[in-house]
């Protein structure tokens, strides 16, 4: 009998190493949903129950991500970056003799 939380495992590992390479906040969910499933299938749920919540959480936490994470993660990038304009007008200022 082919024990569903392997392929479950393999998805959510495959989906965190795209989101590595991708940085994009969007294959990341589909992993979280991939281990809710993993955990359903060790409670012994059925398939369908299995792939119908890792559909919704997936999509819930992708939908959470794109209204309240991304664009704070937005903000958080602008300021770093203007800091760091900041910090660079300042070096190449004091090396101008």
């Amino acid at each position: 009998m082919f024990s569903w939380w392997i392929a479950w495992l393999i998805i959510a590992v495959v989906m965190l190493v795209i989101e590595i390479a991708t940085t994009g906040l969007t294959t990341l969910w589909f992993a979280v949903g991939a281990l809710v499933a993993m955990v359903l299938d060790l409670c012994h749920a059925p398939l369908v129950a299995q792939i119908s919540v890792m559909a919704v959480i997936s999509a819930v936490c992708f939908t959470i991500s794109m209204i309240w994470i991304r664009p704070r993660l937005e903000e958080l990038r602008k300021k770093i970056l203007f800091t760091l304009l900041i910090i660079l007008i300042y070096r190449v200022g004091n090396a101008i003799p």
